[in-house]
């Protein structure tokens, strides 16, 4: 402090250079007080965190996921959640200011040249826990940033395993065609035989023709899903594309029971979280009038209307009195936002409840459905046997062989159809419970994605 009073005596306040000197030494004594009294540690901005670097798993597809755009740019939200809790905790450090003003003073007669400066330290003693709040405040967002980061994971998977659903029914159509497309290759000169021969009337041949150019039509379609699904895959996979869809192909397992814990998804553990934030934002406008204490000290330099240096050094204490209102409207607007996620959190319980339902009724069509396919595939199947041989004695027509094929084919696209539906079902209750990972054995029930892993590593 002495220093500081010294630098004040020695100069000129009348000479504009001598004040600037003076501006530059309070500067410079400012830093020096600030290192001397507060534990200096190492920056830590959003620039410097090493957001960007590959997170390294055993998994392939969770590698190529966390490879995305969209969830590195997640992850570096989250990161940037973690640093503004570090900011917000500097609210209790040691804070210095330095102002200076220099002009003209006016005196009658005559003028003179003027400078001034003054610099402040500030040390918060006491603000009612505001400053608490906000760091818990700061705490419970990057949790949240967190919470949102594996629920955008999650939907990754859940689009990837869509994808690869619809991909694998597309493959599994397009073979049936293929099959019976041969057979109808197969009987074709037949066929063309009997209408010239008039063993087979013109009307029932176009009857074939548009059974056959139906088929033809639902393969294209197919294929269609197929290049659609196939490019999707490929552009979200990358250069993990083959570990990853072999690794689908290994551990995706549909009959596997989801876990149906209707408190612990991740969208009821974002909810949760966003309530006790509103409830900080409560306790923080209901705080709002209480006083606030700082440590305050202050040196102002000789003017050319005070030749002496003053310090002030004592405890400062404010507070406001009236807000107009604004602290009154912003608690009921925090009420309301707490009333509609509780009302959220009840909405997610119905639709899990919704898609669980839908599963377990479609569950036991499901397997009727199957016991009565075997059946018609094994009937449709030796139907066909006997009127392949009842067409070489010539007891039947063309048209009724040709018949059977496109039933038969229809009977094997049905089951196609309903094994994708049953899949699709099951990743319903997957998406709506957030639990999607839990199918492919990326997650369990207690774990979240980012912390499952014991062996992720930063490179």
């Amino acid at each position: 402090m002495k220093r500081i009073l010294n630098l004040f005596k020695k100069a000129k306040i009348n000479n504009i250079p001598s004040a600037f000197v003076l501006l530059i030494s309070l500067a410079f004594t400012s830093a020096c007080l600030n290192t001397e009294n507060v534990n200096i540690t190492p920056k830590r901005t959003i620039e410097n965190i090493r957001v960007t670097d590959n997170i390294i798993t055993q998994s392939s597809l969770l590698n190529a996921i966390l490879d995305s755009p969209e969830i590195k740019s997640n992850l570096a939200l989250h990161q940037a959640a973690l640093v503004n809790i570090e900011v917000e905790k500097t609210a209790r450090n040691f804070r210095t200011d330095v102002t200076a003003s220099g002009g003209l003073h006016k005196k009658f007669p005559g003028n003179s040249n003027a400078a001034t400066a003054n610099i402040n330290a500030y040390k918060l003693i006491n603000d009612s826990g505001q400053t608490d709040r906000k760091i818990n405040l700061a705490i419970n967002i990057a949790n949240q940033s967190k919470i949102s980061a594996n629920i955008l994971i999650d939907q990754h998977i859940e689009h990837l395993l869509q994808a690869f659903v619809k991909h694998s029914a597309a493959e599994k159509r397009i073979k049936i065609f293929d099959t019976y497309f041969d057979v109808y290759r197969e009987k074709e000169v037949l066929i063309t035989s009997a209408v010239e021969q008039g063993f087979l009337s013109n009307s029932d041949y176009l009857e074939i023709k548009k059974s056959i150019n139906k088929l033809r039509s639902d393969k294209a379609k197919a294929k269609l899903d197929e290049n659609t699904s196939h490019n999707f895959l490929k552009l979200k996979l990358n250069q993990h594309y083959v570990k990853s869809i072999a690794e689908i192909e290994k551990n995706f397992a549909p009959s596997s029971m989801i876990p149906f814990d209707q408190q612990n998804t991740f969208n009821q553990k974002l909810l949760k979280l966003k309530e006790n934030a509103l409830d900080i934002k409560l306790e923080l406008q209901k705080a709002n009038g209480l006083p606030l204490a700082n440590l305050q000290t202050s040196i102002t330099s000789p003017n050319s209307t005070n030749t002496s240096a003053t310090l002030f050094a004592g405890v400062s204490i404010s507070f406001f009195r009236n807000d107009g209102g604004k602290s009154v409207k912003t608690i009921k607007r925090i009420k309301e936002q707490l009333k509609s996620i509780r009302h959220e959190k009840q909405n997610n319980i119905l639709k899990m409840q919704i898609a669980r339902k839908e599963l377990e009724s479609f569950k036991i069509f499901y397997d009727l459905e199957k016991k009565i396919l075997i059946e018609r595939k094994r009937d449709a199947r030796d139907q066909l046997l006997d009127l392949d041989l009842l067409l070489k004695a010539g007891k039947i027509k063309i048209h009724e062989y040709i018949n059977v094929i496109i039933t038969n084919s229809e009977i094997d696209l049905y089951e196609i159809n309903l094994e994708t539906e049953l899949l699709n079902k099951i990743l319903a209750v997957g998406i709506v419970s957030n639990q999607t990972c839990s199918l492919i054995a990326l997650c369990d029930r207690d774990s979240l994605i980012l912390e499952l892993k014991s062996n992720v590593n930063r490179n």
